[in-house]
């Protein structure tokens, strides 16, 4: 479970992605019933600051501001950890204005009560603080798009930009967004969601880097960082062999699971019923498919036998693959819960690249 959390009017936004593809959505009115729902993640990636200085300023907050460039102004200057302890707005402003000579907003003291219950779970559960990070959605966008969004966050053509780069990663982005607002309308905003959307596709991506580099760590001992992750949207990298598939002569079944199922051992297991009527049958190695096809002769231009790579996103290999010389893209037969395409390499040789997308 990867988990993505944004605060929002009425507590805490959070969304849940699986390895095979699964999600959840969610609002918790405070973070310790968002935690005691999610103390199995692998990692939490929330919006709002760990780490509370004495006085001064974060570096975390100026290396942030660094990369963002017309985004810079969406992060704010996190209060002391005095003033965000304080009884009422007037102390904490006095409190914020001694340690770091700076102002302290009444927009910034409204945020505070989310920054004190987060302080106060990470300094009193150990658990908690291993698995909960904090995030910048910005920078987060930034780093899975290569640069930073155009456009606000709150106007039309920011929210698109924002979806086409989740799209890019998650392809069932737009449905996640649509059916977690419909199901939280008046409890969470669109952008809300949007962020926690983000955090939890970056959870998942996993590869974790930190701003600054090497982070300082508050009073407490909680690290004052941000965590992004190394992929982008031009990297991604294949994850593992889905299946492989070996042919038979036509006719050949009966004596192929003979040998495969009856002398090698191997499990069949059941085919898509698209690809019932093809012949053939499948089998089982481990975790990976075995697919066992038809055909009579043997050509390398037209033989089924071919490796299936998966990835996480095949529109990006789809266009990386149309620049390459050599190589002659071909259509598949749609399956469900799927996107995939066929090429054949600069040698012949057949290769699928499949994406799971349920």
């Amino acid at each position: 479970m990867f988990v993505g959390v944004d605060g929002c009017k009425t507590g805490w936004m959070a969304i849940r992605l699986y390895e095979d593809g699964q999600w959840q959505a969610g609002v918790y009115p405070s973070i310790v019933a968002l935690w005691q729902a999610h103390q199995d993640a692998a990692v939490i990636l929330i919006d709002i600051p760990i780490g509370l200085p004495e006085q001064g300023a974060r570096a975390v907050d100026a290396a942030a501001q660094a990369i963002l460039g017309p985004r810079r102004s969406s992060i704010f200057p996190v209060p002391v950890r005095a003033a965000v302890y304080a009884a009422d707005y007037p102390a904490a402003k006095l409190l914020h204005q001694q340690a770091t000579g700076k102002m302290f907003s009444k927009q910034l003291w409204h945020i505070t009560p989310k920054i004190r219950e987060v302080d106060t779970l990470l300094r009193s559960e150990p658990a908690a603080r291993a698995c909960i990070r904090e995030i910048h959605p910005e920078v987060l966008f930034t780093k899975l798009a290569g640069q930073p969004m155009r456009y606000s966050k709150k106007n039309g053509l920011g929210f698109a930009e924002r979806m086409a780069t989740l799209r890019r990663t998650l392809t069932v982005a737009d449905d996640v967004v649509r059916r977690a607002y419909d199901a939280h309308q008046g409890m969470a905003d669109l952008d809300d969601i949007v962020d926690a959307l983000v955090a939890a596709v970056t959870a998942r991506l996993g590869d974790f880097a930190t701003l600054p580099e090497t982070p300082d760590h508050d009073a407490h001992g909680l690290p004052m960082e941000m965590v992004y992750s190394r992929a982008n949207i031009a990297e991604f990298p294949i994850r593992r062999v889905n299946h492989v598939q070996i042919t038979l002569p036509k006719g050949a079944e009966d004596a192929g699971r003979a040998f495969y199922c009856g002398v090698l051992g191997l499990r069949e297991i059941p085919k898509p019923e698209a690809l019932q009527g093809r012949g053939g049958f499948w089998l089982e190695v481990g975790d990976t498919p075995v697919h066992v096809g038809t055909e009579d002769g043997f050509d390398r231009r037209s033989t089924k036998a071919h490796i299936a790579y998966e990835v996480a996103n095949a529109a990006y290999w789809l266009e990386k693959l149309r620049q390459v010389d050599g190589v002659e893209i071909a259509d598949s037969i749609p399956i469900p819960g799927y996107e995939r395409f066929e090429f054949r390499d600069p040698f012949g040789n057949r290769v699928e690249i499949i994406q799971p997308t349920m």
